[in-house]
C-alpha cells in the first residue's frame, strides 16, 4: 500500500490574483515531490471566491506543513492560517517576496521566531528550490511523529 503523501498547505493573499503566480509555482514544485500534495484555496474554491477563514484554518489542522508566501501585505486569514500552524505545531515555511512591506507585513516578519524557515525570493526560479527545503523538513517531522 502506498504511504499517504505529505500535506504542505499555501497560504497568502489571494484578493485580486495576489500572488497567483508564485502559489502556482509553490504548487507545481510541492507536486514534483513524489510524496507530497499541495493545498490551497484554488482546490476548493470557484473563480473570484475568497475562503472562509474556518475552512482554511481547518485544512491547516490537517496539513503536515504550511508555506506562507508573503508579498506586500499580511492579510488576517493569512495571519490565521500561520497562527493555526504555529500551535500545532508543523513545519513552517515563509517565502519573502522582496518588494515594499506595509507596517503589518513588516512587523510580521520582525517577529518571526526561531524553528521558521525563512527564505527571500525575487523571482519565480527561486520558489521551487525552497520548496524542496520545506518538503524535506515535513518528511522528518512526519518520521518523527509516526
Amino acid at each position: 500500500m502506498e504511504p499517504e503523501k505529505l500535506k504542505i498547505f499555501i497560504s497568502s493573499a489571494i484578493r485580486r490574483n495576489a500572488l497567483r503566480k508564485e502559489r502556482r509555482t509553490a504548487r507545481r514544485a510541492i507536486t514534483a515531490h513524489p510524496f507530497c500534495i499541495p493545498w490551497g484555496w484554488e482546490d476548493w474554491s470557484v473563480p473570484g471566491s475568497y475562503p472562509p477563514v474556518k475552512i482554511c484554518t481547518a485544512h491547516v489542522r490537517k496539513s503536515n506543513a504550511l508555506i506562507l508566501i508573503l508579498g506586500s501585505q499580511l492579510t488576517a486569514p493569512t495571519f490565521k492560517e500561520f497562527q493555526a500552524a504555529s500551535r500545532i505545531p508543523i513545519p513552517r515555511m515563509v517565502f519573502n517576496k522582496q518588494c515594499r512591506k506595509k507596517p503589518n507585513a513588516h512587523n510580521f516578519l520582525k517577529k518571526l521566531r526561531k524553528g521558521i524557515t525563512y527564505k527571500d525570493f525575487k523571482n519565480l526560479n527561486e520558489i521551487p528550490l525552497a520548496t524542496r527545503t520545506l518538503t524535506a523538513v515535513g518528511a522528518f517531522h512526519r518520521r518523527r511523529t509516526d
